[in-house]
């Protein structure tokens, strides 16, 4: 609008996270805060501010997405900025998927070889 004296900035990044693997998903149902209410399909609904992200190589942009499972698919859907107009066009689904972890031995004993 040419006659707007303020210009519109970003407020916050919103996106949904669901879990793609219907094992682990299961296990998160009893899980209170991934329930996106209404009786929409399950997901957590995640915000950044706007001075969260820094910037990356060329256009992209970079932040930090914690409490994740290891060794998880999972899908970042509806990814927008939203300014005090309300939310802007959602970028593109992502989907990855979380490491495995590296498992924890302790008091292991070796004798002639042998793991006892």
């Amino acid at each position: 609008d040419k006659f707007q004296t303020n210009h519109e900035a970003i407020i916050r990044y919103e996106a949904t996270l669901r879990v793609e693997d219907s094992e682990v998903g299961a296990l998160l149902e009893s899980d209170p805060a991934d329930e996106a209410g209404g009786g929409e399909a399950m997901g957590r609904v995640c915000w950044w501010s706007a001075g969260s992200w820094r910037p990356g190589a060329g256009r992209s942009i970079i932040t930090h997405l914690g409490g994740l499972r290891p060794d998880v698919r999972y899908t970042l859907q509806g990814l927008c900025a939203v300014n005090s107009m309300g939310p802007g066009v959602p970028a593109k689904t992502l989907t990855f998927y979380t490491l495995p972890q590296t498992p924890q031995i302790i008091d292991v004993r070796v004798k002639q070889e042998r793991v006892m």
